[in-house]
């Protein structure tokens, strides 16, 4: 695999800064550069930028059909990190910033950082935040979703049954994705909702219905539509970072290597042990006996709908 700084070069990132209360700054890139074009700002010492890992859940989150519970780790979270939202920012009027949260990483056994993101919110859509909860064991991840901005109050329900599989009919064009059925709850029980097939519509992402765990219930989020990857804002690459550099006072992060939307759709992954998207290299099949899949073959071979694939 080639080296990190090597690999962000060639995907397109933009520059990095973070530096501490005594004014110590890093170097800038304000605009993507093209591979060759320019070499990637030094990193400072105590952080590492990925070129591979979690992708944001506010900025993209696997349409599952029932989320599980996501794993528990033994180590208790450190505080979050003080990131401020960089200062490019995508063009729009309704452009927020979602601040990170510390992901577990696997390999390392240790935490690391999902970047926050600049995101232009699905209409009608307000984000709620995710969390990490101390549990049995540990402390486990109560993951983020996109719920109505009309709703005063976030209904739970108990744990819908396993999806039925359809009988799919024979599509109405070669340019609709089939979109399965759901369970809907209804009457103090649940009710199958049938599938159908979605026409293409150029510039947006059907996202699923879909049931989010937490640890007093699902929330339900009926279907919506949300704009596509290049349109979104912008999504950070997750880092590494030393604890004696973030726990110093004054101490602050400030993202700048944006994944460009391209890299995202041709090495996008489904992490089924953490609800999460994966981009970057996790094609040894040593992952998928992890429960890490491309999406493509977690579509195709689980029949499962996924927005991105769909699109």
């Amino acid at each position: 695999m080639k080296t990190i700084a090597s690999t962000i070069c060639v995907l397109g990132f933009v520059g990095f800064v973070m530096w501490s209360a005594e004014g110590q700054t890093a170097p800038v890139s304000a605009q993507v550069k093209a591979p060759g074009e320019d070499v990637p700002p030094p990193i400072p010492a105590g952080a590492q930028i990925e070129a591979r890992g979690p992708v944001n859940e506010a900025f993209a989150q696997p349409a599952l059909p029932r989320q599980t519970a996501d794993e528990i780790v033994a180590k208790k979270p450190p505080e979050p990190v003080n990131e401020l939202p960089p200062e490019q920012r995508p063009e729009g009027d309704n452009v927020q910033w979602i601040p990170g949260y510390w992901g577990w990483d696997d390999e390392r056994s240790d935490f690391l950082w999902v970047s926050g993101t600049w995101r232009t919110p699905p209409p009608g859509h307000h984000w709620v935040p995710g969390y990490w909860q101390e549990a049995e064991g540990g402390w486990r991840w109560v993951p983020g979703y996109w719920g109505l901005l009309e709703e005063t109050s976030v209904e739970l329900y108990p744990t819908p049954p396993d999806p039925i599989e359809e009988a799919i009919p024979a599509a109405p064009d070669d340019n609709s994705t089939y979109v399965p059925g759901n369970w809907v709850y209804r009457q103090s029980r649940f009710w199958w909702r049938p599938g159908f097939w979605l026409a293409y519509r150029p510039g947006w992402t059907w996202v699923n219905a879909g049931y989010h765990w937490t640890p007093a219930g699902y929330a339900f989020v009926d279907g919506y539509w949300d704009y596509d990857l290049a349109r979104r804002g912008l999504c950070f690459a997750p880092v590494f970072l030393d604890q004696g550099v973030y726990a110093r006072p004054g101490w602050f992060y400030r993202p700048a290597y944006a994944i460009v939307a391209d890299v995202l759709l041709t090495s996008l992954f489904i992490n089924t042990g953490w609800n999460h998207y994966y981009f970057g290299d996790y094609y040894d099949s040593a992952y998928a006996r992890r429960g890490i899949y491309p999406v493509v073959d977690y579509r195709v071979g689980n029949r499962f709908y996924d927005p991105v694939f769909s699109y």
